[in-house]
């Protein structure tokens, strides 16, 4: 008689507990209008996890919004009926926060005229790099179901231009795309050491985020992984 197969116990993806489990979306479901698409990500997660980002993913929705253009159907739905329309409209405090980020922004025609001014929002890049890190590691546990561990470092770059955008060792790696132009990500793996990774993101078509993933300067140091960088 065959033996049994033993179930692989699951464990959170982000503290390692393999109780009281839930699911997290990966990225955050409020970025996809509804009806949301069958082939979102989903990771294990505790459920201690998952509550505590809540604010952090209505916020994150907020900042990766604001960078849709205008023409693009998706971003502005998401612009106009869930953060105008509801996370704003809800919340007292959000209102208060997103006041206090207001700034005036110049605006230039395409051949560099000074037009004039127009409110613009800055960001709280700790609670943006917070999030990133979640889909970063969630991605990971995603492709490869194991967990990267607590200790890593991460660099996040928010819009970069030129080379910077997409950098030559992402070139060929592959594109994974979710919703309808919500959300797009190519990633490039260490091969020799996982903890090295480089992450390519787009949201909403314009949102664009590079993120780099190494183990602690201590870490490194102790263990001589340094060579063993993505590449």
């Amino acid at each position: 008689m065959p033996k049994k197969r033993r179930e692989r116990r699951e464990n959170c993806y982000l503290c390692g507990r393999s109780d009281n489990l839930t699911r997290d979306h990966i990225p955050p479901a409020c970025l996809f209008p509804e009806p949301r698409p069958s082939d979102l990500i989903t990771v294990p997660a505790c459920h201690r996890c998952h509550d505590s980002y809540k604010l952090d993913d209505e916020y994150f929705r907020i900042f990766a919004a604001a960078g849709a253009p205008y023409d693009d159907p998706v971003g502005r739905e998401i612009w106009d009926d869930k953060v105008m329309g509801s996370s704003l409209a809800r919340s007292q405090k959000l209102r208060q926060y997103i006041r206090s980020c207001l700034i005036d922004v110049e605006i230039r025609s395409p051949g560099g005229l000074y037009v004039g001014v127009a409110p613009g929002l800055t960001f709280d890049k700790e609670l943006v790099d917070r999030v990133i890190q979640r889909i970063v590691r969630g991605l990971f546990h995603h492709h490869y179901r194991s967990r990267l561990p607590a200790d890593l470092e991460f660099l996040v770059l928010v819009d970069p231009k030129g080379k910077r955008a997409f950098p030559d060792v992402l070139a060929q790696a592959p594109k994974c795309r979710i919703g309808d132009g919500v959300f797009a990500y190519a990633r490039k793996i260490g091969k020799e050491d996982p903890r090295y990774s480089m992450w390519w993101f787009l949201f909403y078509r314009s949102r664009l985020l590079i993120v780099f993933a190494e183990p602690s300067e201590d870490v490194r140091t102790s263990d001589g992984s340094e060579h063993n960088r993505a590449s």
